[in-house]
């Protein structure tokens, strides 16, 4: 609780002569008295030390047609009976436009009058002040690299001095080690505010870390040498975060300079984007796991697959096609498995002496010399495009 906020709504309570409630844009409770056994059950969260809305409600209200349109509310309102049995009166704190929190007054003690409204909109005043106060000023300093790193998104290059006084105040350097994580909400996390819960559960989650918002999912950027957590470590933390919250996430590969920040961003765009169409089952997406198949997918964006591929292989194709063959499967298992005879052989349930001979065959056919490095490359991305 917050004290000089909490005495406040302990006296306000004998002037509605109901229980009041005020939590913040992430569902964290900042003061409540006079509750009774009627009302909504708060959930402890050791981590903040505070209680909060369980997250199952917050889903709820997702779904919720009324409550979502509670959200746009700037007055005092009525939400209905029909959800929790009892009307609540209910007051928006908006503060320069963004949406920080609500004042409730539940219809279980005695039932709610005119003046109530009056009296909701005097103390929601007094309320604002906590909020100017103090509520605005805690994290300003992730407040404040979190814009300067928006700018960066913008194309704006970052005034070194000015970065590194707001790393400095968190410990870091512009030549730490990081990487960056893309989130994305459900499309109803927009309408309830539930973006900012996510920002405030995801920086209590990973501290070395600074979290914001960017058009229509959330950025994490993770200091990997002071949090001493990888990518595929952060995969593992983050995984039942995602599935709880019906997200998904791309993640870039780890970079040396915070310079290239933009760059940390369009990684873990394009993990998410390559990934999800590759394998839209998982929850997390790694650039390093989807480099490949990036470029390559890029690449048919400007060339039909036919014409970045080897020729040869339309040769292989035709000939198995007219004899019943398999030279074109041979050579792929062939170099896939890095010209490892035997195990090629046992692969394709062959003997080693018909795979000599179907190399020999492939390299009379067309024309191409197995032992150049180069050729094996081409050869290789060709199949990795024919399988895209």
């Amino acid at each position: 609780m917050h004290g000089s906020l909490q005495q406040l709504t302990e006296k306000a309570v004998s002037f509605f002569d109901n229980p009041i409630m005020i939590h913040d844009q992430d569902f964290y409770q900042l003061a409540a008295a006079g509750l009774t056994e009627q009302d909504q059950q708060w959930e402890y969260d050791a981590t903040s030390d505070q209680y909060r809305v369980p997250y199952e409600i917050i889903n709820d209200f997702k779904i919720n047609s009324d409550y979502l349109d509670t959200m746009q509310t700037r007055k005092p309102s009525i939400f209905p009976a029909e959800t929790f049995g009892y009307q609540i009166l209910y007051l928006n704190l908006w503060y320069y436009g963004e949406y920080r929190g609500r004042i409730l007054v539940d219809e279980t003690s005695r039932s709610l009058l005119p003046s109530d409204a009056y009296l909701l909109e005097n103390f929601t005043e007094i309320v604002k002040e906590y909020f100017r106060s103090s509520l605005y000023l805690r994290n300003m300093h992730n407040y404040q690299l979190a814009r300067l790193l928006q700018a960066m998104l913008a194309g704006e290059p970052a005034d070194q001095n000015i970065l590194s006084t707001r790393l400095l105040y968190s410990g870091w350097t512009i030549q730490d080690d990081y990487f960056c994580a893309c989130l994305f909400p459900q499309a109803a996390d927009f309408y309830t505010h539930a973006m900012q819960y996510h920002c405030k559960q995801l920086s209590e989650k990973f501290p070395q870390s600074c979290v914001f918002e960017q058009e229509n999912h959330i950025v994490v950027l993770m200091n990997a040498s002071l949090s001493d957590c990888n990518v595929q470590q952060f995969q593992n933390e983050i995984a039942v975060y995602l599935r709880d919250g019906l997200m998904k996430a791309g993640i870039s590969a780890i970079g040396h300079d915070l310079n290239d920040f933009f760059y940390y961003h369009q990684q873990a765009l394009m993990a998410y984007k390559t990934g999800r169409q590759k394998q839209p089952t998982f929850w997390s997406y790694a650039f390093d796991q989807y480099r490949t198949d990036f470029i390559l997918q890029h690449a048919m964006q400007t060339f039909p697959v036919r014409f970045l591929c080897r020729p040869e292989l339309e040769i292989l194709r035709a000939y198995d096609q007219a004899h019943s063959s398999m030279l074109e499967e041979t050579l792929r298992c062939y170099l896939t498995n890095e010209r490892a005879l035997l195990h090629t052989a046992e692969l394709m349930d062959i003997h080693r002496t018909t795979l000599l001979y179907r190399i020999r065959r492939i390299e009379e056919l067309t024309g191409l010399h197995l032992d150049d490095e180069q050729t094996r490359f081409d050869l290789l991305l060709s199949f990795h495009l024919i399988f895209q």
